[in-house]
C-alpha cells in the first residue's frame, strides 16, 4: 500500500486488493427495479455505491471492482436509463458478475426514504457504502425540500440515506466502512450554518455552494468515525483528484482553465 500515489490507477489498486474483492457482493446504488431482480436483490449486498452514470467516477469504480469478481454489484442512481448503460458495459467486460439496479434520487428526500426503505427490507447487511453521487457548480435552485440543490444533493441526501440504513451498516460482521467522496472544493467555503441557502442577501456563488457541500462531506465523515467508531464503523473522506468527468458538464471550458 505504501507504493500508491497520485498516479496510481484504479486497476493497480484493485489488483493489490483483489483478495478483498473476489467473491464479495458489491452494491453500486443506481436505479433498479426489484421486480426485475427478485432473487438477485435478496442476496448479500456488501458494497453500495451511489452515482454510477457513464463517464463518472462511480461507473469506473464499478467497472474495476467487477474485474475482480465480486459476488454482486447493485448500481444505484437517479436515471435508470444511464445506469443501465453502465450495467451493460460491465456485462460486456465482466459477464460473470451479477448486477442489479436501484433507483435513488439524492436530491429529493421522499425518494431517499423510499430507496432506504426498500433496502432495509433486505435481510443482508452492508459492508461498504460509497457515497459518490453529486452535482457541481450548478445555477441556483431550491430542491423540492426547499434546500439549495448542491447542499441538498451532495450532503443532505447522502447524510439522510446513510442514517436511514445505519442498522444495515452496523450489522456488518467485520465492521462496515462509509466512504464520502469530497473534493478540494471544500477550500472555497466553510458550511454556512447561518445561511446555507444563500438567503441573507448574499449573491449566490455556485462554487461557494459547492464548497460548503464538500466541507459537509468531510465533517460528516469525521462525525461518523467519532460517534460510531466504537461500534466498528469506519468512516473516510475521499478526494479523488482533479479528474474531468460528467459532473463538470455545466462548467465552461474557461471556468475549467481558471480552476487549473
Amino acid at each position: 500500500m505504501d507504493g500508491f500515489n497520485k498516479d496510481s490507477t484504479a486497476e493497480e489498486v484493485a489488483g493489490v486488493l483483489a483478495g478483498n474483492i473476489r467473491g464479495k457482493t458489491s452494491t453500486i446504488l443506481q436505479p433498479f427495479r426489484v421486480e426485475e431482480y427478485p432473487n438477485l436483490i435478496r442476496r448479500n449486498i456488501t458494497v453500495l455505491i451511489t452515482g454510477v452514470s457513464p463517464g463518472g467516477l462511480g461507473a469506473e469504480t464499478a467497472r474495476v471492482i467487477c474485474r475482480h469478481q465480486p459476488g454482486l454489484v447493485i448500481l444505484a442512481g437517479r436515471d435508470l436509463t444511464k445506469v443501465g448503460q453502465t450495467q451493460e458495459a460491465i456485462r460486456g467486460e465482466s459477464p460473470a458478475v451479477r448486477t442489479g439496479l436501484l433507483e435513488l434520487d439524492l436530491g429529493v428526500q421522499a425518494d431517499v426514504r423510499k430507496a432506504a426503505n426498500e433496502l432495509n427490507g433486505y435481510k443482508e447487511e452492508i459492508d461498504c457504502l460509497i457515497n459518490n453521487a453529486g452535482i457541481m457548480a450548478v445555477p441556483f435552485r431550491l430542491n423540492p425540500d426547499g434546500i439549495e440543490s448542491q447542499f441538498g444533493t451532495n450532503h443532505i441526501g447522502p447524510f439522510l440515506f446513510t442514517n436511514l440504513i445505519m442498522e444495515k451498516l452496523l450489522a456488518a460482521k467485520d465492521g462496515a466502512r462509509v466512504v464520502n467522496v469530497s473534493s478540494a472544493g471544500h477550500r472555497r467555503e466553510r458550511i454556512r450554518f447561518h445561511d446555507f441557502n444563500f438567503e441573507d442577501g448574499t449573491s449566490y456563488d455556485k462554487w461557494k455552494a459547492y464548497g460548503q457541500s464538500k466541507t459537509a462531506n468531510m465533517l460528516f465523515s469525521v462525525a461518523l468515525a467519532d460517534r460510531l467508531g466504537r461500534l466498528g464503523l469506519r468512516s473516510f473522506s475521499l478526494y479523488p483528484g482533479r479528474i474531468p468527468t460528467n459532473i463538470a458538464q455545466g462548467v465552461t471550458q474557461a471556468e475549467l482553465k481558471a480552476l487549473g
